[in-house]
């Protein structure tokens, strides 16, 4: 399945940072806080810090920053023997995340974007026991800081077993069958007018991410593939339950197909706890 990472408008490459952080601290990983049961501490992890930036408004009249200011962290991990399909957000935590005077950098609670965000892989060749993030706020160091301290603990979905397997199921609302290992259910099928490319708009919900499927192929009675598209997902959270919904494009309208589900079949989570302290260099 393909993600769509929207940009972070405040490090969008329309202008160069005003101010570049100087590395000065080596990036640690410390073994000794006690993982989640419900996750496992992958051996040999490394952490490598390999870009630090500060971006401010210039106080020269007449200057104009395009984007916003804030602080942003470019991470490498590396977790040998696992597979780092995506970030949790959810299971991801930022204890504390401040400069040495004290304040506080941490994003606010209500922020659009996720502070950890992993970047996306284009090559399908490239490793996957390595990931880059980039850790994002829009906060912040006082003038004189010298240090920024981030305390965090990253959580991983680990992936592995690649499996492709049928499912035939009514291509309308109500539709319920299994699909990349979850259940789900059809909750909307829609014609799609003015285009000369696509039919139909199929919704698929389900009470879980639809994290381990790779790629979705949907054929006919006849086993002819149906043109589609991937175009995208949401979720919302109401009385602390959360849904997803997947939205297809399909070229044609059919009552009943044949979805091919390409998805790990292993899913877990893999824990990097994270200790950063570094120079600010201003």
């Amino acid at each position: 399945m393909k993600h769509v990472s929207t940009p972070f408008a405040a490090f969008a490459p329309v202008a160069p940072l005003v101010l570049v952080g100087t590395l000065v601290a080596l990036a640690a990983l410390q073994d000794s806080r006690p993982p989640a049961a419900a996750a496992s501490t992958a051996g040999a992890t490394r952490v490598e810090v390999y870009e630090f930036a500060v971006r401010r408004q210039p106080k020269i009249e007449g200057i104009t920053l395009y984007g916003s200011e804030g602080l942003e962290i470019k991470l490498a991990v590396e977790v040998p023997g696992k597979s780092l399909l995506s970030i949790d957000e959810e299971r991801t935590t930022l204890r504390t995340w401040a400069d040495d005077q004290g304040t506080s950098l941490a994003p606010a609670e209500d922020d659009f974007f996720h502070w950890a965000q992993m970047d996306t892989r284009w090559d399908d060749d490239e490793r996957m026991d390595v990931a880059t993030l980039a850790l994002r706020t829009a906060s912040l160091p006082v003038a004189g800081a010298q240090r920024v301290k981030l305390d965090a603990t990253l959580v991983f979905v680990d992936a592995g077993d690649l499996t492709t397997r049928d499912v035939s199921a009514a291509i309308a609302k109500g539709s319920k069958f299994e699909l990349a290992g979850q259940n789900v259910e059809i909750s909307e099928v829609n014609a799609v007018e003015d285009s000369d490319e696509w039919a139909v708009q199929v919704a698929f919900t389900t009470k879980a991410p639809l994290d381990a499927l790779q790629t979705l192929v949907f054929k006919d009675a006849e086993g002819n593939e149906i043109a589609s598209d991937d175009y995208g997902s949401s979720s919302m959270s109401m009385f602390g339950k959360k849904t997803y919904t997947y939205y297809y494009m399909l070229g044609r309208a059919v009552d009943s197909a044949t979805l091919s589900a390409t998805y790990y079949a292993r899913m877990g989570h893999v824990e990097v706890p994270l200790a950063l302290e570094l120079g600010v260099g201003l």
